[in-house]
This record gives structure tokens, C-alpha cells and sequence, in this order.
């Protein structure tokens, strides 16, 4: 028995039933993941790194975190309009191209993924090297002797 290949509406059809379907969801739900992360880290920043005795360095990995998530918000949802778009091209006549959009959506949510990961690890350094900086500066206060007036 032959394997007779989809047409192209059978393929526009699947297209829209699973692909797109489920790459909209799992943007949406990306979105508010780093949407979340984004404002939490924003609102406790106070208790993750004490911003008013930190170093510099420190402030610079928040600042570059904040960034990458910003990125990855905008970058989700540009690829969210990418998909709408593909999404309308395959409803369209079977020969109407929704290949390419698609293609560029998929990369931009990948582009995406990363640019969190980047600014999650910066957070967390950030967090990682602010601890470093109040454990040395207890330490230095525990070890110092008494002042003797």
C-alpha cells in the first residue's frame, strides 16, 4: 500500500488543530511566567540584594537581569503576533505560505526561553554575590575586637 502524502489543506488543517494551538498556549503561559518573575523580583529587590549598600557590580546584574526579562516579554510577544499571523495565512487558500511565519514565531519564542534563562541566571548571581558581601561583612564584625575607650 502507497503512503499517499497530506494534502496541503490537510496539512493547513493540522497545522491549525495542533501546531499553532499549542505553541499559543505555551506563549501565553510563558508570558506570565516571566511576567511574574519579572515583578517579583522587581518588588522584593530590596530583600534579594540591599540596593542601597551594594556594589556596583551587584546593581549591574540586577539591572541586566531586568533587561533580559524585558527582552524575553517583548521577544514572546512579537512571536505571539507571528503565530496569529501564520494562524490567519492557513486559513487562507491551501497554496497562501504559513510555513514562514511560523518559522519565525518559533524562533523568536526560542530567542525567547533564552533571554530568561540569561536573566534568571543574572538574578540569581546577583542574589549568590549580595549574600557573599553581607556573610563577609558579618564576619568582619563578629571577628573585630572590642573597641577598648
Amino acid at each position: 500500500m502507497l503512503d499517499i502524502p497530506p494534502t496541503l489543506q490537510e496539512q493547513a488543517e493540522q497545522f491549525l488543530k495542533y501546531e499553532i494551538a499549542d505553541a499559543r498556549t505555551l506563549c501565553i503561559q510563558f508570558l506570565t511566567l516571566v511576567s511574574a518573575v519579572l515583578v517579583f523580583s522587581i518588588t522584593f529587590s530590596e530583600k534579594i540584594i540591599d540596593y542601597k549598600e551594594t556594589t556596583r557590580q551587584i546593581k549591574n546584574l540586577m539591572l541586566r537581569s531586568w533587561i533580559c526579562l524585558i527582552s524575553a516579554i517583548i521577544i514572546a510577544g512579537t512571536s505571539l503576533g507571528f503565530m496569529f499571523k501564520a494562524e490567519n495565512k492557513a486559513m487562507l487558500p491551501p497554496d497562501a505560505e504559513y510555513y514562514t511565519p511560523a518559522k519565525i514565531a518559533y524562533w523568536m519564542l526560542f530567542a525567547a526561553g533564552c533571554s530568561f534563562v540569561i536573566g534568571l541566571s543574572f538574578l540569581v548571581l546577583a542574589g549568590m554575590k549580595s549574600l557573599e558581601i553581607s556573610a563577609k561583612a558579618r564576619d568582619e564584625k563578629t571577628s573585630a575586637p572590642p573597641d577598648k575607650r
